[in-house]
């Protein structure tokens, strides 16, 4: 019998190998041998997005993408580390709701990727301020117009991007202003609120584009900032900009 080298490498050597294929094939290789049958259950990334299914039927992936996130979710033992959700075909705001509150358990999460292609804005239900050591955040057509009333921030945040995102104004505030280690934010085409007051004394790099005019503009403590543009259609008057002496870049149309 030839010697299996693959199956005699060390775990951190063979989780590396997972982490670097597609999920699904990720976990095919649990019918490798027997040593190999519960490694995928214990990868720390997971990346669900449209290379997870196969079929061209609309219909059908859709059921088997919803089928597969469950089924990963379901099985999986350990920490998650990083989780994208990335489905061009609409998803059900239910299924979503699920795999959020499923996540909300898991307190090690650091990277949360939510690209919302089709249909309606997903409304980020409130289970998600719980994931205090989230380091990376994107989300993509959401909405957060409430949040918990306990809610402290994101303390371990470092990087927030938001693309056609519909922000209350004081959650936008909380969230900026209760995430000190916060140092790079991008706001692209985000709206629900019309002053823009930023204190992240960490922050290093901030680019915000919105089709709409901005009431104010006021930039806290930009001691680190190496970094900054924003770029805003004005509306028959101009908006306040406070900087405390720092060159920022403004584009308006």
């Amino acid at each position: 019998m030839e010697l299996d080298r693959i199956s005699s490498l060390p775990n951190d050597v063979t989780e590396k190998i997972l982490s670097g294929l597609p999920l699904k094939e990720a976990v095919r290789t649990s019918v490798l041998s027997r040593k190999w049958r519960y490694k995928s259950e214990k990868l720390q990334d997971l990346v669900f997005d449209d290379q997870c299914v196969s079929t061209r039927s609309h219909l059908i992936a859709t059921c088997s993408f919803v089928n597969i996130v469950d089924h990963v979710l379901l099985l999986h033992t350990g920490p998650i580390h990083k989780f994208k959700l990335s489905r061009i075909d609409e998803l059900a705001t239910r299924d979503m709701d699920r795999w959020i509150f499923h996540l909300s358990r898991n307190p090690v999460i650091k990277e949360l990727i939510l690209d919302n292609w089709r249909g309606n804005p997903y409304n980020i239900p409130s289970c998600l301020f719980s994931c205090q050591d989230i380091v990376y955040l994107e989300l993509y057509r959401c909405l957060l117009n409430s949040h918990p009333s306990t809610c402290k921030g994101f303390r371990s945040l470092k990087t927030l991007s938001f693309q056609r995102v519909t922000m209350a104004q004081d959650v936008f505030e909380n969230l900026i202003g209760c995430s000190p280690l916060l140092e790079r934010l991008t706001l692209f085409d985000c709206d629900g609120f019309t002053n823009l007051k930023i204190d992240a004394p960490k922050r290093s790099f901030i680019y915000i584009e919105r089709d709409a005019s901005f009431e104010e503009f006021n930039l806290v403590d930009s001691s680190n900032l190496a970094n900054a543009s924003v770029g805003t259609r004005i509306v028959g008057y101009p908006f306040m900009i406070k900087t405390q002496g720092y060159m920022l870049h403004v584009v308006v149309w």
